[in-house]
């Protein structure tokens, strides 16, 4: 099937793309970040033995003091950017992709709701939920519908996509904040 046929705009595929990058980009320098202390935490004061997550199989010498760096791990430019315990460029490269990553969002989302293409994501009638119900009781009778355009989504699938997508973005941002601060879990409930 050529590309044309699926009357995507350029820039919607373009933003995909370069989304594409960008994220690869932040995994990998979170990989990066991840190796140097690569413990996660609930709580404020990082006791050892108290981590909810490691990601180490290093064992600290309990009758001697030791810092964050015996525990840092050196990982392979392959799987890590830029790999080999560089925190520095490692949280650079993660910024720096942040950054654009964001950019190209909001780029996404202007020309989203410029275009009038945000009507493929947001139902735009009321009609859909009465017509959802009946796609519903079609497919648990195991009544499918009949071959045809695999890009012609059903109602169902319109409404199930709808909520998917503000779940998504809703937990993504719950979750991302927890995580990238040291505070704990019951001081963001008291910010709250």
């Amino acid at each position: 099937m050529p590309i044309e046929s699926i009357d995507f705009p350029f820039w919607l595929r373009f933003a995909h793309f370069i989304n594409l990058i960008f994220i690869t980009l932040l995994i990998r320098s979170g990989i990066e970040i991840l190796s140097t202390l690569p413990k996660l935490y609930f709580n404020d004061d990082a006791k050892p033995g108290s981590e909810w997550i490691k990601f180490t199989k290093k064992k600290m010498p309990k009758d001697r003091l030791w810092t964050s760096l015996d525990e840092e791990e050196s990982w392979s430019s392959w799987i890590a950017l830029p790999g080999h315990k560089n925190l520095g460029l490692g949280r650079h490269w993660h910024f720096f992709s942040m950054i654009f990553w964001f950019a190209n969002g909001v780029a996404y989302y202007i020309l989203l709701f410029t275009s009038g293409e945000w009507t493929r994501l947001v139902p735009t009638s009321w009609d859909i939920f009465p017509q959802a119900m009946n796609d519903a009781m079609l497919y648990a009778t195991f009544h499918f519908p009949p071959p045809g355009d695999p890009y012609n989504f059903t109602t169902t699938a319109d409404i199930f996509r709808s909520c998917l997508f503000a779940w998504a973005f809703y937990d993504c941002n719950r979750s991302s904040y927890v995580t990238s601060n040291s505070c704990s879990v019951s001081q963001i409930s008291k910010n709250f």
